[in-house]
């Protein structure tokens, strides 16, 4: 609010020793002359100085002079500037000074983008002897593999599931330039990021249910890009499938997908862009429960909100991101070097944020 006033009624008579009735008619007299007044407030409200012609009292001959026909009832004369008027304009001058704030933070804000997957990596333990995928190369070969799959996608960041403890240690012998985010020594799924692209920022694990209701934790990590400064938070997370041996899960999948969009929007109440990825061993419930309350999207398209429309030829691996983060270059890899590395393809995007850093 301006800090400039018109002098007060009392203040004029201490300084001319005149009667307050002329001084109201001369406000008046300003004001329909030409708006002078007005003028004026508004000219404060844009620099915060008076104009010139405002910086002295009025001579004693300049009230003399006041054609009698202007003179009005002194509770109104007085009443300048109207108090709800000033607080509509104060009101309306700072709506538009946060728009000009927002579209110059818009103008400056850095386009962040990078390509983001997530892999099932198929555990350690199903191609140990015993395991139930005997044609597959011990977890050591395939992990190499996984090494060639990111370099080859040119992935910077992924959500890794069936990520178990041997894969994880050897991951980080052969490839330095990543690290890893489990968040639980017993947890199985994870995110793992290029440390030249992104830097810790904090992270955590919740809580799924997983085969019989059993719980097990999901991790959620916020990293920085280097370049950017931007701030995106990924979840990496894999629901219980229903067979002969595991049982009916499907009520441990809906409570889990509620739990995860739940844990979606908590991390983007602080104002980041937050992506979803993993195995959701489901298609169309998974993508509709996800995507259903419209600031959740996913990766390969489909609806956003409405009517639940999913996109053709998915899978049950997702890529979900909410609504400030735009999608490009989407594919489901499973070439041969995928086929021989894990049972499930290559989930990769492009990710682009334009919004304004919060």
């Amino acid at each position: 609010m301006s800090q400039h006033r018109l002098p007060g009624r009392r203040r004029l008579q201490r300084r001319r020793g005149l009667p307050w009735r002329p001084v109201g008619a001369l406000a008046v007299a300003l004001l329909l002359t030409g708006g002078v007044a007005v003028a004026a407030a508004q000219g404060w409200v844009e620099t915060g100085t008076a104009p010139a012609a405002l910086d002295r009292a009025p001579a004693v001959q300049d009230i003399v002079a006041a054609p009698p026909a202007l003179h009005r009832d002194p509770d109104t004369s007085e009443k300048h500037p109207h108090p709800g008027l000033t607080a509509l304009a104060e009101e309306a001058e700072q709506k538009a000074k946060r728009e000009r704030q927002r579209k110059k933070r818009q103008e400056l804000a850095p386009t962040t983008t990078f390509r983001v997957a997530s892999i099932n990596a198929l555990g350690d333990s199903h191609t140990r002897p015993g395991g139930n995928k005997p044609r597959f190369a011990p977890s050591a070969t395939r992990t190499r593999g996984l090494v060639s799959i990111l370099a080859g996608q040119q992935v910077d960041v992924v959500g890794l599931q069936e990520f178990e403890v041997p894969q994880r240690a050897y991951f980080q012998r052969i490839a330095p330039a990543w690290d890893v985010f489990t968040g639980s020594e017993r947890g199985h799924d994870s995110i793992a990021y290029r440390t030249d692209v992104w830097e810790y920022v904090a992270g955590g694990t919740g809580t799924i249910p997983y085969f019989h209701g059993n719980p097990a934790p999901m991790p959620w990590v916020t990293l920085r890009h280097r370049e950017t400064g931007r701030e995106i938070s990924f979840i990496s997370i894999h629901n219980p499938t229903s067979n002969a041996r595991r049982g009916n899960n499907a009520a441990s999948r809906a409570e889990a997908t509620r739990r995860e969009i739940a844990a979606v929007r908590s991390l983007a109440d602080n104002g980041n862009p937050v992506l979803l990825l993993g195995d959701f061993n489901e298609r169309g419930e998974a993508f509709c429960m996800v995507t259903g309350g419209g600031d959740i999207g996913a990766a390969n398209g489909g609806s956003v909100g409405g009517a639940c429309s999913p996109p053709p030829g998915a899978g049950i691996d997702w890529i979900f991101g909410t609504t400030d983060i735009e999608f490009s270059d989407y594919v489901r890899y499973q070439d041969g070097l995928v086929q021989r590395t894990t049972d499930h393809p290559a989930v990769v995007a492009r990710a682009t944020i334009t919004e304004p850093l919060p």
